[in-house]
């Protein structure tokens, strides 16, 4: 910043206009208040502000209102002007178009300033200084009604421009890139005043309580910021910035950050009214989504683990008993590419190439995963008839048992472990004596029936489904 124009209400204590109006004033010299009153006494305020120094402070509203608990304005202040009027009790004004062409490029043109430097030296010094640049403070007294701000700042932009969406990655400059032409900010905080010894400040913002506590850190309006297509960009960060909490102890605690360097790889966090959902980078296509659910009670937990132990997705919630389903979509199904085991049930021996899925209950069925073929499980069916058997091996679908007796056009009773909707349907041959007669006459949603004849110890085999 090269050279600044400042202009406020004081400005006027140098201008020639003022002098001009004010009766005994010159140019360059400090007007009395006499002079001062005089010069606004035709303005827009029916009544004359009133401006006085320290030493001729007279009985006046902000000396009164020092029982209130405001009185270092009234007393501290080198210079103060009070509105009689409640209206503005001190302006400033500046234009651009009044630069003069001999500043050159760069220009700043500023309404109001204030500057406080701190030069007290800590070594020399067993005082505790506060050095503000500006202060403002607001009061809302009881019974008042109405809003109450301490500041407000308005950023109207009348060029009719559109400049591009400021972002973090092209932070503004002094007013030299093109590219921000018409950028009109509200606030604009920078750090180290063009110093080049400068070192970096503290913090940018700081809101703390002074007796008295924010019910809301930082509020967006509703209608505040643009739309873009159903949203608006409340904050914008660059690459690495965290947001950080702090412990009781200030000790930094959690935090949450973002370290992509290209959009190509960003992923999105969304919130809806069915749900949230992690949407993939580009596209913005759902990678992942939990569904909300009004009453639930149930839910999963997602459980790490120290080195050596697996990692655990468990239910979780109000019922004694709650199951895990795994859905699939359309003709789709579920798929591991090792083995699986259920409670304390223990993988040995498995053979199988897909792996084997252990269910424990009251009994436990051990499910071999096995491609392209079909293993038969569980408990043997039970076998009934007028002919003798037993010795059984295999499944509850599959299997084999032998003739403990001679049987002539007898019977073989298969009752399984679970209905069919309808029934089963058997294959059945004796492997010992292929001519002899095995098979099915019958069937009903738990049984199938075979007519048989077949010498002592022969051995049968045999296959069925349930349709």
């Amino acid at each position: 910043m090269r050279i600044i124009s400042i202009s406020f209400a004081f400005s006027l204590l140098c201008s020639t206009s003022f002098a001009q109006t004010a009766p005994g004033w010159t140019a360059g010299q400090v007007p009395t208040a006499a002079q001062w009153n005089a010069q606004w006494a035709s303005k827009a305020d029916a009544v004359s502000p009133v401006i006085a120094g320290p030493a001729s402070i007279g009985a006046d509203w902000l000396t009164g209102y020092t029982a209130a608990g405001l009185p270092w304005p009234a007393v501290a202040a080198q210079t103060r002007t009070l509105s009689n009027s409640g209206k503005i009790g001190l302006a400033g004004a500046s234009r651009a178009s009044d630069l003069a062409s001999s500043y050159g490029s760069l220009e700043t043109t500023i309404g109001v300033t204030a500057i406080a430097i701190n030069d007290d030296v800590f070594a020399t010094s067993a005082r505790h200084v506060t050095v503000y640049g500006g202060y403002d403070e607001t009061e809302t007294l009881p019974g008042a009604y109405g809003l109450s701000f301490g500041r407000e700042i308005d950023a109207s932009n009348l060029s009719g421009l559109a400049p591009a969406l400021s972002t973090p990655g092209a932070p503004l400059s002094n007013g030299t890139n093109t590219l921000a032409s018409g950028t009109t900010a509200g606030l604009w905080i920078a750090s180290g005043g063009g110093h080049a010894s400068a070192v970096d400040a503290s913090f940018a913002l700081g809101i703390k309580d002074n007796g008295a506590r924010f019910q809301t850190g930082i509020l967006f309006g509703a209608n505040a910021l643009t739309d873009y297509n159903g949203f608006s960009y409340a904050m914008r960060l660059p690459k690495g910035a965290l947001l950080q909490w702090h412990d009781a102890a200030d000790v930094a605690g959690p935090n949450i950050t973002s370290t992509v360097s290209s959009a190509a790889n960003a992923m999105s966090l969304q919130f809806q009214d069915g749900g949230t959902l992690f949407l993939n980078p580009g596209a913005a296509t759902v990678g992942f989504e939990v569904q909300s659910q009004i009453g639930a009670v149930n839910g999963l937990l997602v459980q790490p683990v120290v080195a050596g132990a697996s990692p655990q997705i468990m239910a979780a919630g109000a019922d004694a008993n709650i199951g895990i389903n795994l859905i699939p979509k359309g003709t789709g199904g579920v798929y591991t590419p090792g083995l699986l085991s259920a409670g304390a049930q223990a993988i040995s021996g498995a053979a199988s190439v897909g792996g084997t899925l252990w269910v424990g209950g009251t009994a436990t069925l051990g499910v071999p995963l096995m491609a392209p073929g079909v293993i038969a499980t569980g408990a043997a069916p039970t076998l009934s008839g007028s002919c003798a058997a037993g010795t059984q091996i295999g499944g509850n679908t599959a299997g084999s048992f032998k003739f403990s007796a001679a049987c002539s056009a007898g019977t073989v009773v298969l009752t399984f472990a679970g209905a069919a909707p309808n029934g089963w349907a058997c294959h059945a041959q004796d492997m010992t004596t292929p001519a002899d007669t095995l098979k099915q006459i019958a069937y009903t949603t738990t049984t199938a029936t075979f007519t048989a004849t077949a010498a002592s110890g022969d051995q049968a085999v045999f296959q069925c489904s349930g349709f």
